[in-house]
């Protein structure tokens, strides 16, 4: 009888133990949702969101409009890469979305760390995620002949790269 009651009550130990844990999940969640409401998914905090993208345009745009065009040296350019993964719904669909989010998120970091091999400056580079399978990196300074040598190299790299990824792994953000 000593024994049931022992098991009984490291039963209920451990449903409350798994309770709490889930509850305390919420509240993090909770607090990052007040701290960062345009933030979509957690899993990409890593990365400038399309909010931040837009929000960088803006400002971008706006002080072109204040300068004229003889106020503009030559070398002050400003190009964009779009990157799309290709296929990546039908990973979705096929493995589903945990797996695709994760592989995202591994192709975002692979072109982050290439990034600094590409361009000598980190200042005039910011990568977005702008949605489950496309970034955007936004170029300060860089012309577009240089832009695309750069996209093509990046292109090769990201493409050749074996992506390591763990499919049961789900962030505890």
């Amino acid at each position: 009888e000593d024994q049931r009651v022992l098991r009984l009550i490291g039963i209920m130990l451990e449903e409350l133990l798994l309770t709490y844990r889930a509850r305390q999940q919420v509240s993090e969640k909770r607090s990052s949702l007040i701290d960062k409401p345009g933030r979509v998914d957690p899993t990409f905090t890593s990365f400038l969101n399309e909010n931040d993208f837009v929000e960088n345009l803006e400002t971008l745009l706006e002080s072109i409009q204040r300068k004229d065009e003889s106020d503009f040296p030559e070398k002050d350019e400003v190009s964009f890469i779009a990157i799309d993964i290709d296929n990546l719904s039908m990973f979705a669909t096929k493995l589903g979305n945990r797996v695709a989010r994760n592989l995202s998120k591994a192709v975002g970091l692979r072109i982050q760390d290439k990034l600094s091999t590409l361009f000598t400056n980190p200042k005039h580079q910011r990568l977005y995620h702008m949605n489950s399978d496309r970034y955007c990196l936004i170029l300060d300074g860089i012309s577009l002949a240089n832009a695309r040598n750069s996209a093509e190299r990046l292109r090769r790299v990201v493409a050749a790269t074996s992506y390591l990824i763990n499919v049961h792994h789900v962030a505890n953000e």
